[in-house]
């Protein structure tokens, strides 16, 4: 675990176990260990330190940890450990970029000061837990890159969330028009690269949501059309379709989404004529049509 000449378990106070980074920019980061004012552990970031083993379970002893990270070490590996249930404190969870195995353990539900929960890249397996609207707190939680199954009813109350990542994994779940309705606060909702389908197409409601950015839906099993009447919405940047069997014309409505830079429509079953109306979207700067039964 040494950071250039820099060993970051020096034989002093564990307080004094981090090295401040600078960067170009003038901001400094503290990789390492960080106390607080009485000297006990609020924060433990070690990303990217070629750490190697298990994850210990003496981490609970941690009791005031606000912030855990072990993020991008791909020799730690095994199952999160049990005993990390006590860490009720803890608003920043992160082990993504990992080879981590396993199952998302059921007790994570109780650390519902979370408000960042990223266990991306990694080999875990199994579904959602239950009753993950005990996370109340929630505001991002990133599951992408794993092997993870069953449905994402589990999330349907986490209306705090503002940044959902599901891609790369094994969901299977119909999408219909109540499908995550109550998810408001969105800005990034991606989904791509698993098995949702459904044959009602894409839910006007996704559309409906104020500040959502992000949609991507790519490489799903989804047919159906779009709605006929897309919603005004000046907030969304990116909308990612490829690889569905979506259906019928592209609508007229499509110039509602007026801020957008990216549409990805390539691989469906879409027919009839491309709407003049796709050059009224005068901030677009991709736009992917192939593979489809246009005229």
């Amino acid at each position: 675990y040494a950071l250039g000449v820099t060993n970051l378990v020096s034989s002093g106070s564990t307080c004094e176990w981090y090295h401040t980074f600078h960067n170009m920019g003038g901001h400094s980061t503290n990789i390492g260990v960080i106390c607080n004012g009485q000297r006990q552990v609020q924060e433990v970031f070690t990303p990217n330190l070629n750490l190697q083993g298990t994850l210990p379970s003496e981490l609970h002893l941690l009791t005031k940890l606000a912030m855990l990270v072990i993020s991008d070490n791909r020799d730690v590996h095994g199952t999160i450990p049990d005993a990390l249930h006590k860490l009720t404190e803890l608003k920043y969870f992160d082990l993504s970029s990992n080879n981590l195995t396993g199952e998302i353990p059921s007790w994570i539900v109780k650390l519902t000061a979370l408000e960042f929960l990223a266990l991306s890249d990694n080999d875990l397996t199994g579904p959602l837990p239950d009753s993950m609207a005990s996370l109340s707190n929630l505001a991002l939680l990133a599951l992408d890159g794993n092997g993870l199954t069953g449905n994402i009813h589990a999330l349907e109350n986490n209306t705090m969330l503002r940044f959902l990542y599901l891609e790369h994994n094994q969901f299977e779940q119909t999408i219909r028009n109540t499908t995550l309705k109550d998810l408001t606060r969105l800005e990034h909702l991606d989904l791509s690269d698993n098995k949702f389908h459904g044959d009602s197409g894409i839910p006007r409601h996704f559309f409906e949501i104020p500040n959502l950015e992000v949609l991507d839906l790519t490489d799903n099993r989804i047919k159906g059309k779009l709605p006929e009447d897309i919603p005004t919405n000046k907030d969304m940047r990116s909308l990612f379709l490829h690889g569905n069997g979506l259906s019928g014309s592209i609508p007229l409505s499509i110039q509602n989404l007026s801020s957008l830079n990216h549409l990805d429509l390539a691989q469906n079953k879409f027919s009839g004529t491309i709407p003049r109306s796709i050059g009224n979207l005068s901030t677009l700067f991709y736009l992917f049509l192939a593979v489809n039964d246009f005229d």
